[in-house]
């Protein structure tokens, strides 16, 4: 309990932006856990080797635009992305046209697409019945 209350600490005085307090919390933490000391300013988290980026432009970019972006548009969009070296690119939305308009022509997007070898092309499924649709 005394680990989650000094996380929860930690967190707050992070959101409010006090730097000297976090390190100064992080340091008791380290040294009452028996971890690694924190120097001061010194301190850099350990970030990941490697990161995944996903270029959901043409799905979450284009859902919310008032007018419907034409089909053809919205592949050369995706074919143009496709020759940027992006490894992943989520190309549309398997949605009710009803509650998403722009997206109603999820199927002939994703396959009319010129798909490039080592390129992802993922599509979201928020339910059941448009993981269905996505498979078929």
């Amino acid at each position: 309990d005394a680990v989650l209350q000094t996380i929860r600490q930690t967190m707050i005085m992070a959101l409010l932006g006090c730097r000297a307090n976090v390190l100064s919390v992080l340091k008791t933490f380290c040294t009452n856990y028996g971890l690694p000391s924190i120097r001061g300013a010194h301190y850099r988290p350990q970030y990941p080797k490697y990161v995944r980026i996903v270029e959901v432009g043409p799905r979450d970019g284009l859902q919310n635009e008032k007018e419907i972006v034409p089909t053809d548009v919205k592949i050369e969009f995706i074919n143009k992305l496709s020759q940027t070296g992006l490894k992943s690119i989520e190309v549309t939305s398997f949605v009710s046209p009803k509650w998403v308009p722009q997206m109603a022509d999820h199927s002939e997007v994703l396959s009319r697409i010129k798909r490039v070898q080592g390129i992802s092309y993922p599509v979201l499924t928020p339910n059941t019945k448009g993981l269905m649709a996505a498979v078929s």
